[in-house]
């Protein structure tokens, strides 16, 4: 009966090794242990620890049914398992009468260290029983005699026990997904945004920016789309993406691939960019007629709670993988456009923040399980403030009435903008997909066509707020001067972003500073912050030539010749006088 307990004790650690696995083949020289997602490339090696025999029971001898593990002296494993910190208990088989097999127990209260204590011993010095690469995510050892073996991979990889039969079927546990790692460049996988203002160019970052209705390009890329969690099936993979309240996502833009290859059935589930109930996306000619034939769908898309999910089907309904890499973690990556709102916009650097949450839900559950960090892309719009002034007195005073046009580097007209009327000097980019949608703030009462300026005037501060741009180099163009002082001779550059801002710590408190994201006073006037100020002097009088020049040579000779004729003039008159007289 003792033996009977030892033996189940033993057959319960099969099912809880971390770095290894246990199992037992009975079958003399036919039994077989297959791994399913093993790691492509990865070597696993397998020892024999213990001989087994088997009872069943039936055949009227005196032990009961179930296995006995034994170990001979010689063993090239007995030095190991019975030094001092082995888990296991050996006793000598009086049944042998060479004296030198043990019986093999474990330890009273020991049965849950085993699998550490595998993990934790060299093996280096013992040769394999088998050493087997994956075919196709499978390592198969076959040819086994009755015995009890370990596995283990290159970087211990996790299995578990599945079945008790012959033919032994065990899952590596190695492969958890997450976001991984490219391994062609190296980079890590999570949420990016294109790093060029308004969804231009091909680079994707943690930053990006773009102008206040300007389009955002986001992507999703996660190298770790594994087959398995632990020892269970996934069923789905899900990212939760969610929204800076100024950031408005189009669901029909999701594109979503698995291995390079487009899942094109796409469905909503609740209501999109449109205000449309559940319907298909994608870019099928067969679209999906529900969640249920889809390749991937999106819940919640409900944009007034800044969050929405997408749900990526993993199984088919034979509860086989639908996807393949390989041998190889499958790699999925995402794409999807948004725009940026000017209802609860955060100017300047640190921006409007967007994640996305990597879950995956097992087979069977109905409880997802988070398997990737936070990961951040975040979109920025930036104010600018022109600040005209002139100096007296050895103090600077502010300038009315200039006027400016303000253009991107390298494009040939000026931008527009929408004036606020609450604010003298308060400018609004003007922007049609802005305005236009119904899904976007209209807080701004200036938004129809007929009102866009393209000419910027400074109020009595001289001060003049520029409100939604993207990062990037703006020219600005003095169109005219307030009257009595001179027009600046030349173009000045504004940049605007990360590290550009000339007066960095700068604090404004004029009112119209204080203004809520909407354009809307606040009623706690507030100082205004995250500004890039350029600060424009004019001057009165008239503007000489440098000193030296023709023009001063010019001056006197006519100062000079003036003299003269005031002379010849007078000597003239004098003549004429006398003669009349």
């Amino acid at each position: 009966m003792k033996h009977t307990k030892k033996a189940l004790a033993l057959l319960m650690v099969l099912v809880m090794s971390l770095s290894l696995l246990t199992v037992t083949a009975f079958a003399a020289g036919g039994g077989k242990i297959i791994i399913e997602n093993a790691t492509a490339g990865m070597e696993y090696k397998l020892y024999k620890v213990f001989d087994a025999s088997y009872t069943d029971g039936t055949s009227g001898g005196t032990k009961p049914a179930g296995a006995t593990y034994t170990i001979k002296s010689t063993d090239p494993w007995y030095s190991l398992v019975s030094a001092s910190g082995s888990p296991f208990k050996l006793t000598k088989d009086t049944a042998h009468a060479d004296d030198s097999t043990y019986i093999v127990s474990i330890e009273e209260g020991q049965q849950e260290t085993v699998a550490t204590w595998f993990q934790s011993v060299d093996a280096s010095s013992l040769t394999a029983t088998k050493t087997e690469t994956p075919t196709n995510n499978t390592v198969t050892f076959d040819g086994l005699d009755k015995g009890y073996y370990y596995i283990k991979s290159e970087v211990g990889a996790t299995v578990t026990l599945t079945h008790s039969n012959e033919t032994r079927t065990v899952i590596d546990k190695n492969q958890q997904p997450g976001w991984g790692t490219d391994p062609d460049s190296t980079k890590p996988g999570g949420k990016f945004i294109k790093t060029g203002a308004n969804g231009e160019g091909a680079e994707y970052g943690a930053l990006g920016t773009a102008d206040i209705g300007g389009k955002l390009d986001y992507k999703i890329d996660i190298f770790s789309a594994t087959n398995y969690q632990g020892d269970k099936m996934i069923e789905e993979y899900i990212i939760e993406d969610t929204e800076s309240p100024a950031v408005f996502m189009h669901f029909s833009t999701i594109r979503v691939w698995v291995n390079g290859k487009e899942l094109t059935k796409g469905w909503v589930e609740g209501v999109d960019e449109n205000s449309d109930t559940s319907h298909a996306i994608g870019s099928s000619a067969t679209p999906a007629t529900s969640k249920e034939n889809a390749d991937w769908y999106v819940v919640n898309a409900d944009n007034t709670d800044s969050k929405f999910s997408i749900h990526i089907n993993w199984l088919k309904s034979d509860e086989t993988f639908k996807f393949d890499n390989n041998g190889k973690p499958n790699v999925i990556k995402i794409t999807y456009e948004g725009v940026l709102k000017s209802k609860d916009v955060v100017y300047g650097d640190n921006g409007n923040v967007n994640t996305a949450t990597l879950y995956v839900l097992p087979n069977g559950s109905t409880e997802r399980a988070q398997v990737g960090e936070r990961s951040e892309a975040t979109a920025v719009t930036y104010s600018g403030e022109l600040f005209k002034y002139t100096t007296e007195n050895g103090s600077k005073k502010p300038l009315a009435d200039a006027e400016f046009t303000i253009m991107r580097a390298g494009e040939t007209g000026p931008l527009a903008f929408y004036p606020s009327k609450a604010y003298a000097g308060v400018y609004y980019l003007a922007n049609k997909e802005n305005w236009s949608s119904e899904h976007v703030d209209h807080s701004d009462p200036l938004k129809e066509e007929s009102m866009k300026v393209t000419t910027l005037v400074t109020p009595a501060d001289g001060m003049i707020i520029i409100r939604g741009l993207a990062g990037g180099e703006y020219i600005v163009t003095e169109t005219k001067a307030p009257g009595g002082y001179n027009k600046l001779t030349a173009s000045i550059t504004m940049p605007l972003g990360q590290g550009s801002n000339p007066a960095a710590g700068v604090t404004l408190t004029d009112v119209k500073k204080s203004l809520a994201a909407d354009g809307s006073p606040l009623s706690t006037p507030v100082a205004f912050q995250n500004v890039h100020v350029k600060e424009i002097e004019n001057n009165k009088g008239t503007v000489l030539p440098e000193t030296g020049g023709i023009g001063t040579t010019l001056f006197i000779t006519l100062g000079a010749l003036a003299v003269i004729g005031t002379g010849l003039f007078l000597v003239t008159n004098k003549r004429i006088s006398k003669e009349n007289f």
